[in-house]
């Protein structure tokens, strides 16, 4: 408040963290409310022609007494075929057509005439961090992540901190224990923790949570994950009128409980570094774009060196020819060479006819908008981690359940500052040859053992949905089809089934069979 006694609405700018806000003003009879940079925290809305509701959650919205009826609260059909089909295009719809989320970065101010959204933040893609030493990318990274972390640890409780073994959370862990022994911690101790799969190889991290916990001479608290029924899903479902989230969130749930009984209240977690401080081939067409003639025969020997002449020259024109056609043109190729298949399931071709062109008229109405404007071509991958509004489901969904634990959860690799500074430096900077997160890699070289530095896989959590499926299959195959016969095509479910037991397919089989029952969740109350 103090802030918008100072600034007004122009405090959006000076506000930094995650954040959904309201202000009402009596005075000149208007509502203000906004969302944070990423859509870290929720805010949804209804306007009814004369009031306004506002509430994290839908469940909020929906328990409100001029949401009683189903007339005033029908679901939303297009955004249950975005679901089922594994395709999120849109920003502000929810499983209820009244019901809106206000998009991250986005501002609205309500007033007798209605809502009206504007956004208030877009990173700058003008800005660009060049040296000529390449350590300086180094020690900038680390001052960086060193001030983020330690704004980030503002507690008078405990700071919780994920500790997997993975890159992203040791190196938070790392970092932390460094602040804290420069007394530069803004919390009073430090909690390590991390999950074990005593029982599933591709999914326990036991060995590199030694080594982790060995190297920095700290000790990391291991826990089981959690798991819950099939009942406790729909229960969730009911609740909140929303997804119910996926088991491999629902695990982490053991983290955020223990976390809350040791006395802490905010926990710094690794997501983000993904889409951070990975980086991708289309350094190719940004130095096409810029002349830089030097650095692309670099990367070029570099490439075919690691990855070999085939493999190159494929990605030269992939990532270097094709990202320079203009908008339009880019649109109507991948248009011609999409075909919705994800690992060789056709996402989109088990809904019902009726929910195929709901969701079809959306994609379109997306494809239809133009993207903001690049300064290099490697930019938009990354804008697109903005604008990709199944994280930001992801995002809202772990808000709730770490709020249900009473635990605050903070994610130093999505501030704004690592957001801008990604996009600013180069992308071979984060990918080098086979080196994806190249930089984050020289940045610990004396922080982190080199196991973990040296880690090119990744955890694998798929068993957390195997561990349902055996319960799951007479309700998918028989219940769910005949309670909601306009939704999924029968037969498409029993070969979906199928594909489970086929290693090539069953990640997506899974997944999208876990999409059909937390949508079947929402609705356990029609």
């Amino acid at each position: 408040m103090a802030a918008w006694k100072v600034w007004g609405s122009d405090c959006l700018r000076h506000l930094e963290g995650d954040f959904a806000l309201l202000v009402h003003n009596l005075v000149q009879g208007y509502t203000f409310c906004a969302r944070d940079r990423v859509g870290n925290k929720p805010l949804h809305y209804c306007w009814t022609g004369s009031s306004l509701l506002v509430a994290s959650t839908a469940s909020g919205i929906l328990a409100h007494p001029l949401m009683d009826s189903a007339e005033n609260c029908p679901p939303d059909e297009a955004t249950l075929a975005e679901f089922l089909a594994a395709s999120f295009v849109s920003s502000t719809d929810t499983f209820w057509t009244p019901v809106k989320r206000l998009p991250p970065a986005t501002a609205m101010i309500v007033d007798a005439r209605g809502p009206r959204l504007f956004n208030w933040w877009k990173p700058d893609t003008s800005k660009a961090i060049r040296y000529k030493n390449p350590q300086d990318y180094v020690l900038h990274y680390r001052e960086l992540l060193s001030r983020t972390v330690r704004q980030m640890s503002r507690s008078t409780y405990p700071l919780a901190v994920e500790a997997s073994g993975g890159l992203d959370s040791s190196a938070l862990l790392a970092t932390s224990l460094e602040l804290r022994k420069q007394d530069k911690l803004c919390a009073p101790a430090i909690n390590a923790y991390a999950m074990v799969f005593p029982e599933e190889p591709e999914a326990d991290e036991s060995v590199w949570i030694r080594i982790l916990s060995d190297y920095l001479n700290y000790p990391v608290t291991t826990l089981e994950p959690a798991r819950k029924s099939l009942d406790w899903y729909f229960e969730e479902g009911r609740q909140s009128r929303d997804f119910p989230g996926y088991p491999n969130g629902m695990m982490n749930l053991a983290v955020r409980e223990r976390a809350y009984k040791d006395g802490c209240r905010v926990l710094l977690s690794g997501w983000g570094g993904d889409e951070w401080l990975g980086g991708s081939r289309t350094y190719y067409a940004d130095m096409l774009t810029a002349g830089e003639w030097r650095q692309l025969l670099q990367c070029l020997k570099t490439d075919n060196r690691e990855c070999g002449l085939a493999r190159f020259l494929g990605w030269l024109v992939t990532h270097g020819l094709l990202p320079l056609l203009p908008f339009p043109v880019r649109t109507r190729l991948r248009a011609l060479v999409t075909d919705h298949h994800k690992y060789g399931i056709d996402t989109k071709a088990w809904l019902c006819e009726e929910l195929r062109s709901l969701l079809n008229t959306r994609i379109q109405a997306n494809e239809d908008c133009a993207p903001q404007k690049v300064t290099r071509p490697g930019q938009r991958a990354q804008l697109n981690t903005l604008r990709d509004w199944h994280y930001l489901h992801c995002y809202e969904y772990m808000e709730r359940q770490a709020a249900n634990a009473g635990i605050e959860m903070r994610r130093p690799y999505c501030s704004r500052q690592m957001i801008e500074f990604s996009l600013a430096i180069p992308e071979y900077i984060r990918l080098h040859g086979n080196t994806d997160r190249y930089l984050h890699r020289q940045a610990f070289k004396s922080s982190l053992p080199g196991e973990i530095l040296d880690r090119s896989d990744k955890a694998s959590f798929m068993d957390t949905f195997h561990y349902h499926l055996g319960a799951m299959e007479t309700l998918l195959k028989t219940e769910i089809p005949a309670r909601h016969p306009h939704w999924v095509n029968p037969t498409a479910i029993a070969a979906m089934f199928d594909k489970v037991t086929d290693h090539e397919y069953r990640g997506w089989s899974c997944w999208m069979l876990w999409l059909l029952f937390g949508c079947a969740a929402v609705h356990t109350h029609d």
